[in-house]
């Protein structure tokens, strides 16, 4: 029997796809179990990081997708897709990235509970993981000649090395066309923006919403773009 939380996110996550209508779908922490019908995106594309463990990273795509792959981050559930979508004569590189979380809950019993000390060293691990991490997309990406969009959960701010490494070379299309605080989670309260659409210098950003509706503790944030 499909549990009510699960049965309420596939209603927001449908109703959502039926009244923004993209073109392309990046899912990060995708439940092979959720029944979703998504047929409206022919081509798609979903990496699991172990087969017994249907939790992975999804793209959705109404245009063809080629050279799809994925890989995976050492010693971390964490990976990242990439496909080529060919949008008429054009072809174009996305990535869906999900970099290491702090693994800190946002309450207070928790943050008591683990002291500052082991909070600190926590996020000193994570941090180098991300940096890890980082160099595996860029180095990846760098091989390609495609214009390149880079989208997911960064899971750091616009103020942190992860973001200013993968923002190089690259637009911010909430820096282009957002506006307010462009917050996608809030931590004990806390506004933050942690989840970016990237896109290359040759691309043009022409919108950018971040959604209030959503079906995670994450809000979701969509661009359009022209080239």
């Amino acid at each position: 029997e499909e549990h009510p939380s699960e049965k309420k996110i596939t209603q927001e996550f449908v109703q959502l796809l039926k009244d923004e209508q993209p073109d392309v779908v990046c899912v990060q922490e995708y439940y092979a179990d959720y029944d979703i019908d998504m047929s409206a995106y022919p081509h798609q594309f979903i990496h699991y990081k172990e087969a017994d463990y249907k939790l992975g990273h999804a793209i959705f795509s109404k245009y063809p997708l080629i050279n799809t792959g994925g890989f995976d981050f050492e010693d971390s559930y964490n990976n990242t897709v990439y496909a080529d979508a060919i949008v008429g004569s054009d072809t174009i590189r996305i990535y869906n990235l999900h970099l290491q979380s702090l693994g800190i809950l946002p309450n207070v019993d928790f943050l008591q509970q683990r002291g500052t000390d082991k909070i600190k060293k926590r996020i000193s691990e994570t941090f180098v993981m991300q940096e890890r991490q980082i160099e595996t997309i860029l180095e990846h990406k760098s091989r390609s000649r495609l214009p390149v969009i880079l989208s997911g959960d960064f899971n750091n701010t616009s103020f942190s090395y992860a973001y200013r490494q993968l923002k190089k070379d690259m637009q911010d299309s909430f820096l282009e066309k957002g506006n307010g605080l462009g917050t996608t989670y809030s931590f004990v309260s806390y506004p933050l923006r942690i989840d970016f659409i990237l896109a290359s210098q040759s691309m043009d950003v022409l919108s950018f919403d971040t959604l209030e509706s959503s079906f995670s503790d994450h809000h979701p944030v969509q661009a359009t773009f022209g080239w």
